[in-house]
């Protein structure tokens, strides 16, 4: 595949990311979603998480129809990102699109409200080492 052919790759991005991290890697990195490849290869972090919205979720972004839409939908990605354990969970959360149905959205919430469940139900020491191997998990390019 060509890197131009995903949405946002220009030609100067395309030839930034073939030079950093060849074709292959940098499709890898797009299909992924994988934000830190993308920045530490020169993109800056808010381009980056625009090109794997769209290469990941286009459909979803289309539901929100206008720009002010696409604006508090943004908005409210960065409130979320803001209380993210990890830089790489923050950037994972920038990437997400709207679903395009309910089912989908609904399993989502769910598993959101088990994972809060799980986190508050652990002592303070055991929060803290999961951050810690989080942030371990983070450092080695996980």
């Amino acid at each position: 595949m060509r890197l131009q052919e995903y949405w946002g790759v220009g030609p100067k991005t395309a030839d930034l990311l073939e030079a950093e991290l060849g074709v292959e890697r940098a499709v890898r990195a797009i299909e992924s979603a994988d934000v830190s490849t993308l920045v530490d290869a020169g993109l800056p972090r808010g381009r980056a998480t625009r090109i794997l919205r769209r290469a990941t979720g286009a459909a979803g972004l289309d539901t929100l129809g206008t720009g002010d839409a696409r604006d508090v939908y943004g908005d409210l990605l960065e409130l979320a990102a803001g209380e993210a354990l990890t830089d790489g969970a923050a950037d994972r959360i920038r990437v997400l699109t709207p679903l395009a149905s309910h089912e989908a959205a609904d399993e989502r919430l769910d598993r959101i409200d088990r994972a809060r469940e799980v986190w508050s139900g652990l002592e303070e020491e055991d929060q803290e080492r999961v951050i810690d191997a989080f942030d371990s998990y983070d450092e080695a390019g996980g």
